[in-house]
């Protein structure tokens, strides 16, 4: 379902997104941070919003789907 998908890859681009904001961080701009800080703020207090964002994007795109709005396969 959409919903699934929208988690799926919101999965993923965490993943993807606290490596990458880490490794920034202290490699490229030198701005020390720790593991933790990176997980407790990038990953941690984003999820709720981000989890209402993928549920609110899943109903819209079902919305569409039945509307016929989006080309159907």
């Amino acid at each position: 379902s959409l919903l699934e998908a929208n988690l799926v890859g919101m999965v993923i681009v965490y993943l993807f997104g606290l490596v990458w904001f880490y490794v920034v961080s202290n490699y490229i701009i030198n701005a020390l941070i720790s593991v933790w800080a990176v997980i407790w703020y990038c990953g941690i207090l984003q999820v709720i919003p981000d989890v209402v964002l993928c549920i609110g994007a899943a109903m819209l795109g079902v919305r569409g789907y039945k509307a016929g709005i989006w080309l159907k396969a």
